[in-house]
């Protein structure tokens, strides 16, 4: 088994930074999982 590829280190950050921006400017609305009706938080 090979281990799977990360992308570069680069492109991580940059795409936690453009999340974190875009669930600031939504209030919370919007970031990498959409919210549930019951309000609970999705882990895993």
């Amino acid at each position: 088994m090979t281990t799977p590829r990360l992308p570069p280190r680069w492109f991580v950050v940059l795409a936690w930074k453009v999340h974190r921006a875009v669930f600031r400017v939504t209030g919370g609305r919007r970031g990498l999982w959409r919210a549930r009706p019951s309000g609970g938080v999705r882990c895993g």
